[in-house]
């Protein structure tokens, strides 16, 4: 809501708050997509830096999920994971990366049936179509755009990259 309103301040102190209370109350998954999501942010402004670290510190949390109460979460930990890298990928603008963080991203959100994450992989997947050119990038976007129109999703491009609603408007999809 914070980044709706663009008040990336707010957002990240909420983020900061929501890990802060991840971490008090050992809670891996909260703080796996508090870390992610800033990761995200972060990587839309380029702050190569500070996401690589972000990027370290979700890593960090792989043991974790590896553990035998966390196990059944493992796979929705590596999605976010590749995610998150995908991001990091596109902010430093090493399509190679994302394309195979997106790869793996992909198998990762049909396998744990996460159709959100699903769009916003075959979202990412258009944005690095279109950055290198490919005919490819129309047909990803539209089917993301229909998809997500039958499941009541009005935000999906805005939500996931401000490259996607500069695309969608070049490629004509949007008014």
């Amino acid at each position: 809501a914070a980044l709706a309103d663009s008040d990336e301040r707010r957002a990240l102190d909420v983020l900061d708050n929501l890990h802060a209370l991840a971490e008090s109350r050992r809670l891996p998954r909260l703080t796996m997509y508090c870390l992610a999501e800033q990761v995200r942010i972060h990587s839309l402004h380029a702050r190569n830096e500070t996401v690589g670290h972000l990027i370290h510190r979700l890593e960090f949390l792989e043991p974790r999920f590896a553990e035998h109460d966390y196990r059944p979460l493992q796979l929705q930990y590596r999605l976010a994971v590749a995610i998150a890298r995908a991001y990091a990928a596109l902010g430093r603008g090493d399509l190679d990366a994302a394309e195979q963080a997106l790869a793996i991203a992909d198998l990762l959100a049909a396998q744990t049936h996460r159709g959100r994450d699903a769009l916003t992989v075959k979202v990412l997947r258009a944005i690095t179509c279109w950055k290198r050119n490919s005919a490819g990038a129309l047909p990803l976007l539209s089917e993301a755009l229909g998809l997500a129109a039958i499941g009541g999703n009005a935000r999906l491009l805005a939500d996931t990259h401000p490259w996607a609603v500069r695309m969608a408007t070049e490629l004509e999809l949007l008014p």
